[in-house]
């Protein structure tokens, strides 16, 4: 990912001055964190959404190379707490919440995935109904 954002920046660089924001979801928050610890990559805004990064992580690297670092959490997305005890399911650690750029977003209704949705008792309708025409 890195590579090719630098790849890109310098093959037009005129055309890359715009602001570059990423979003990871579940595991996608590894992604992010890897090439920012990594390769000090740079991103205007950071958005994790049910990250599965462990809640003692080291975020410094990700809030001085980003203008805003946003983690959205609800303590009822469960689905990789036991891998991990993550930042989706608690947010961030007081260590990291009151950080000029940190957003720490705590979503109560929010499940990981569908499955845990409709276990905690919601249901999922995606028939489409179909119009009745009353022409004639």
């Amino acid at each position: 990912m890195v590579r090719h954002l630098e790849a890109e920046q310098q093959k037009y660089p005129e055309e890359c001055q715009e602001p570059i924001h990423v979003i990871g979801y579940s595991n996608g928050s590894n992604v992010i964190y890897h090439a920012m610890t990594t390769y000090d990559a740079k991103f205007n805004n950071v958005l994790l959404l049910g990250a599965s990064l462990d809640a003692d992580v080291d975020f410094s690297a990700m809030i001085q190379n980003s203008d805003e670092f946003h983690v959205f959490w609800s303590e009822k997305d469960s689905s990789a707490t036991w891998i991990v005890d993550g930042i989706g399911y608690q947010g961030l650690s007081e260590e990291w919440r009151d950080r000029e750029g940190v957003f720490n977003q705590h979503v109560p209704d929010v499940w990981h995935s569908i499955h845990q949705g409709t276990t905690a008792g919601f249901e999922y309708h995606t028939e489409v109904a179909e119009a009745k025409s009353d022409e004639k």
